[in-house]
């Protein structure tokens, strides 16, 4: 999550501008999700996003943008979130993303493209208005890539899919409020994941306590 710079700044303006953002691509998600939607379909979908993304930040248009941003993330997040058999695969995979963000943001890949090629942001960022002209923000394209991985997983590993939702959303909205309050990038993934394994670890140590059994 990475602020950019408009007059004045408002927590409730970033957070509703978020809103508007997040609640099309939260329905979008889940309903690729609940219909579980055909591989094949999900790899054309991330083929045109990606001819989206460029044409549209070619042509300066950032909200089409966004568009191919979320296609390409929600294809790529089911399809690798389908990869997962355990609960406990997710768990491990949402430890990794914690400590890889983390280390990415503050002093790794995207630490690097901030300071060293802030154009490539426009690939890489979905620009998030805020109302009233305020502060907007910038979500990683993989954040939404993440969302949509953990969900896919929590279904295919029968785990709480409504309250991972529920709880990564919160863990955005927390993220959005820190970025906005210190003016600096911030990860998302240690909040999100947080936000998924507090839903679901009951669930995850049950089936870790069940593979050691076996």
């Amino acid at each position: 999550m990475r602020v950019i710079p408009g007059t004045g700044s408002s927590l409730v303006n970033a957070w509703l501008g978020l809103g508007i953002v997040m609640v099309p691509v939260v329905m979008w998600c889940g309903a690729l999700v609940w219909v579980r939607a055909q591989e094949s379909f999900l790899i054309l979908l991330g083929c045109l996003g990606v001819l989206v993304v460029v044409a549209c930040v070619w042509r300066s248009l950032p909200c089409l943008a966004a568009l191919g941003q979320v296609a390409v993330a929600s294809g790529i997040g089911l399809i690798l979130g389908r990869q997962f058999r355990r609960a406990w695969w997710l768990g491990i995979a949402a430890i990794a993303a914690f400590a890889a963000d983390l280390w990415s943001v503050l002093a790794g890949p995207t630490h690097l493209v901030l300071e060293k090629a802030p154009a490539a942001l426009n690939y890489l960022l979905i620009q998030v208005p805020a109302l009233g002209g305020a502060t907007g923000l910038g979500l990683g394209t993989s954040d939404i890539l993440f969302l949509c991985l953990f969900l896919e997983g929590a279904r295919v590993c029968r785990l709480r899919v409504g309250w991972s939702l529920a709880a990564m959303l919160t863990g955005l909205m927390v993220a959005t409020g820190l970025a906005v309050a210190a003016g600096v990038a911030v990860p998302v993934l240690p909040l999100l994941t947080t936000g998924f394994v507090s839903a679901n670890v009951d669930l995850i140590l049950r089936d870790i306590r069940g593979s050691l059994r076996s």
